[in-house]
């Protein structure tokens, strides 16, 4: 069965997909990465893999990336996550961005 450690974008990017807030600094709950699990095989595969499975995939991925500080604990069963990757645009770049696309708009 497929795997996620090592390989967290695949399921960050699907929980990002699917309304998850998966961005740098935010909090991560475990329940959500179970989920999110479950979720992306039921999508992705047509197949339950069930909530044992979907509990050991998320254990093993949150402790690899708890390992290599990717995740850092804040409370029982939520974490904060530490990749600059996920970084939310600042407001500053957001609304340069939109006074490019207003000066384009108007050329």
């Amino acid at each position: 069965m497929e795997s996620f450690v090592g390989n967290e974008d695949k399921i960050f990017r699907y929980m990002l997909d699917n309304g998850y807030p998966v961005y740098h600094l935010s909090n991560l709950f475990y329940r959500d990465v179970q989920y999110a699990i479950r979720d992306y095989f039921r999508d992705n595969h047509r197949k339950d893999i069930g909530w044992r499975a979907s509990d050991r995939m998320a254990r093993e991925l949150v402790e690899d990336l708890e390992r290599r500080g990717v995740l850092r604990p804040h409370a029982k069963n939520t974490w904060v996550l530490f990749d600059e990757q996920y970084r939310l645009p600042s407001q500053q770049d957001t609304q340069a961005g939109r006074g490019a696309e207003a000066a384009e708009a108007v050329a």
